[in-house]
């Protein structure tokens, strides 16, 4: 069991190049792999090479979103559209967050058209509500979603879960520096299995001057 000292020279000092060997222990592999990533992702001391570099599904679909509206305005050509849309789709073919596979696939045909990407999807129309419609179902449930499919036997890898829940809390606005403290609370401090905090960020913590108390359904 870890000091709160110790928890605090380690969220200031940890040398990201150790953080996987100090974090990994022999039970729970998996989580603790996870856990350990995403200390290195939200770390600014990591080296280029191990940092993320993907934005987020949610993200990818509100740029289509935005993508549509300024082709719409006569600001964006098609080949932008499209590259935009199968940015997407190659994000969210395979992210739970999105629901199961049935969700998915009706999310990616709202993207396509005859099986591929498409250029131009109307403000406001059909396919852009649905879209719409998608993403905001999924943004609330997005990690109770990838909680879930950690529990399968089908569980997606390590390292594409732990980008994917990177990724979707930057985007939706939280500081990178404050969820590194708060995740080197959960690694280090814990007393059973760590969990990826499917419903809320909240923590209580006697030194903290203020707490992650925003839940991830928003």
């Amino acid at each position: 069991m870890y000091s709160e000292e110790d928890v605090s020279r380690i969220c200031v000092g940890l040398n990201p190049g150790n953080i996987l060997n100090e974090v990994i222990s022999a039970v729970n592999p998996v989580e603790n792999y996870i856990a350990a990533r995403l200390l290195e992702y939200l770390s600014s001391r990591t080296p280029w090479h191990r940092i993320l570099w993907n934005s987020g599904s949610n993200l990818a679909l509100r740029e289509v979103l935005e993508a549509s509206e300024a082709f719409s305005q006569g600001h964006l050509s098609d080949t932008t559209v499209r590259a935009a849309v199968r940015a997407a789709l190659r994000m969210v073919r395979d992210d739970p967050g999105f629901g199961g596979t049935a969700e998915r696939a009706a999310l990616a045909d709202c993207l396509t058209i005859n099986g591929e990407p498409r250029a131009e999807i109307t403000f406001e129309g059909l396919e852009y509500e649905q879209i719409r419609q998608f993403l905001n179902d999924a943004t609330p449930n997005y990690l109770a979603r990838w909680a879930d499919a950690m529990a399968t036997p089908q569980a997606p890898a390590e390292e594409r879960t732990s980008r994917a829940i990177a990724a979707h809390l930057l985007d939706r606005g939280y500081n990178a520096n404050y969820l590194h403290r708060w995740w080197t609370y959960r690694a280090f401090m814990r007393t059973s299995r760590l969990h990826v905090p499917s419903r809320t960020l909240s923590v209580r913590r006697p030194n903290w001057q203020t707490k992650l108390s925003r839940t991830l359904k928003c």
